[in-house]
């Protein structure tokens, strides 16, 4: 299999996969941030409850759970001390003393004399503390109140590291630029409204294939970690992975530019997909999982819409997350069902993923990313593995 000889095969026949059915985003109404209540209690207790359920999606966990290694993907914690036993409030201190936990929003929730031990163990540092009895003017009002600052505080501090990196990595600034306003009109609010205009994607791609190839890909990766969005993020590192490999394959600059669209539209689909879910700082539930899942369907059907778009381009869209043994999704296609440029992008796909940040999972080194690749043997296309490894293991 020659991926140059693959990309021209735009006007191929399409199979028939049931494309021309309309597309009907299924649209979650109980969105709402994450927040872990810990306490000693086999449950959260009812009068926390009341006032948080209208809110957040509450997961409950045991004080006895706590502990210095221990790692929660929720950025807001509410930790209820009644009924602490000395030693649990001796691993949580141990706990919080841990770089880790900086990221978390902590409030305590304790009683005047609790509220005394926590300042004297100084554990009400970086956190806030809440008094029984909870009143709805104090408790609920502050976890909103600290949810707000957690996303204008983050937005504040990637602000100011892509002012750093403009000034550093200039080139990498503006192609990243160029790259947000596209995925802005691709993926952004209200972009499923907006028609998908392939020339132009085509002609501003120019500038990320310019990006990657005047440096390289490790340049790139480090640059795009720095944007605030999640879903962002990754079709950026997709498509400068996409651009990577091909450079490093040979591939013709026509077949470049197309990979590069490639890249930047194989996720289209995701402009239909709630963004407290694209942007979720934690692990998605099943039902979220569900709609997620729906996107390779809708990108096929809004970019069908778009003047110029070949086979090639919506089987890109349409096939990312197929596998070779027909264990993927949304067709369960396998072996010669599946393009080359499909392989490719899958291979891509599951790179950028493991590689990007994530507030919910530890960052992949490039060289864990692609021994996890190897383990994908029967699903991806092993012998187009091996092709691109030496590009994958520059990328930082």
């Amino acid at each position: 299999m020659i991926w140059v000889q693959e990309i021209p095969d735009i006007g191929r026949a399409a199979v028939s996969r049931n494309q021309d059915r309309a597309f009907r985003m299924p649209m979650n109404a109980d969105l709402k941030p994450s927040l872990r209540y810990i306490s000693v209690l086999p449950t959260i207790p009812h009068d926390a409850l009341d006032l948080l359920q209208a809110h957040f999606s509450c997961v409950h966990s045991n004080l006895t759970d706590v502990s210095k290694d221990r790692q929660f993907r929720e950025e807001m914690l509410v930790v209820d001390l009644a009924g602490a036993k000395p030693h649990q409030l001796d691993q949580l201190q141990l706990w919080r003393s841990q770089p880790s936990t900086l990221r978390h929003i902590v409030v305590f929730v304790t009683t005047d004399d609790g509220r005394r031990e926590l300042l004297q163990r100084g554990l009400l540092s970086g956190g806030n503390c809440v008094r029984r009895p909870l009143l709805q003017n104090n408790f609920q009002a502050l976890l909103i109140n600290l949810s707000n600052f957690r996303t204008q505080e983050f937005q504040r501090r990637a602000n100011e590291y892509q002012h750093f990196l403009a000034i550093k990595f200039p080139e990498q600034a503006a192609a990243l630029c160029v790259a947000e306003n596209m995925l802005d009109d691709l993926i952004g609010p209200g972009a499923f409204e907006k028609a998908v205009k392939l020339p132009e994607i085509a002609e501003k791609s120019s500038a990320i294939i310019a990006s990657v190839l005047d440096t390289n890909l490790d340049r790139w990766v480090q640059t795009v970690r720095s944007h605030h969005s999640a879903t962002y993020q990754h079709s950026m590192l997709v498509t400068g992975t996409l651009v990577a490999i091909g450079s490093h394959l040979g591939v013709r600059s026509a077949d470049l530019t197309r990979l590069a669209v490639g890249g930047m539209l194989h996720d289209v689909g995701k402009a239909v997909v709630p963004i407290e879910i694209l942007d979720k700082p934690s692990a998605l539930d099943q039902k979220e999982i569900e709609l997620i899942r729906l996107h390779p369907l809708a990108g096929q059907e809004r970019a069908k819409q778009s003047e110029g778009a070949t086979d090639d381009l919506l089987r890109l869209i349409g096939d990312h997350h197929e596998y070779l043994d027909g264990s993927g999704y949304p067709h369960q296609l396998s072996g010669g069902e599946i393009t080359d440029g499909v392989r490719l992008l899958t291979i891509a796909d599951i790179f950028s993923a493991l590689i990007e940040k994530r507030a919910y999972k530890p960052t992949k080194t490039a060289r864990e990313a692609v021994d996890i690749l190897h383990t994908m043997e029967g699903k991806i296309d092993m012998d187009f593995l091996r092709a691109v490894e030496p590009v994958l293991l520059k990328a930082a």
